[in-house]
């Protein structure tokens, strides 16, 4: 009986899935703890993003952290046949921007609706209860103000740091979300 309950509640995440319902689960830990990530890998800004149960041919931010905060979440969309990020949940494998120039897959969309030029992305499929729901981005800015003084790029221990994250932030979602059911 009680395996009948959950299996109803997982069904019931996935018929509703929307910004802002995945939104809502992420609380303190899950933002401060994705937060320190981008510290630790010298990123400007992360982005969970999903594909929404009513718009399943985009991805849409629904958890921003870092450059804009959570100003863009809802508000910042890209098409599922266009850039990295869309790839990794594509593909359903990470995808690693080793930058030096801009990467022949990453779409412009996002940069220009933001007023900014991405130079470094790590991307990785994100999933809940073993199904892909969006993706993971973390990313490097490149202005004027940064140009010389820091480091470049992300290294085989941040993708790591970057993996490890997202297994966790997993589990702390769904916690959260079959929570929310009770």
């Amino acid at each position: 009986m009680a395996m009948m309950k959950i299996q109803s509640q997982i069904d019931s995440i996935f018929d509703s899935l929307s910004v802002d319902s995945f939104g809502s689960l992420a609380d303190s830990t899950i933002r401060d703890s994705f937060d320190d990530l981008l510290t630790r890998l010298n990123a400007d800004a992360g982005a969970l993003w999903i594909v929404e149960h009513d718009k399943p041919d985009e991805l849409t931010i629904a958890v921003n952290v870092g450059a804009r905060g959570s100003t863009i979440e809802g508000n910042v969309s890209q098409g599922l046949d266009t850039g990295l990020v869309s790839r990794a949940y594509r593909e359903k494998e990470l995808v690693h921007d080793q930058g030096a120039f801009r990467h022949p897959e990453q779409s412009m969309d996002v940069d220009m609706q933001l007023g900014q030029f991405t130079a470094y992305q790590i991307a990785c499929p994100f999933q809940m209860f073993d199904k892909t729901i969006g993706a993971v981005t973390v990313i490097q800015l490149s202005s004027a103000e940064n140009a010389t003084t820091r480091e470049w790029g992300f290294q085989e221990e941040d993708v790591t740091s970057f993996t490890r994250w997202i297994s966790v932030a997993q589990q702390l979602f769904e916690y959260a979300r079959l929570r929310s059911e009770d």
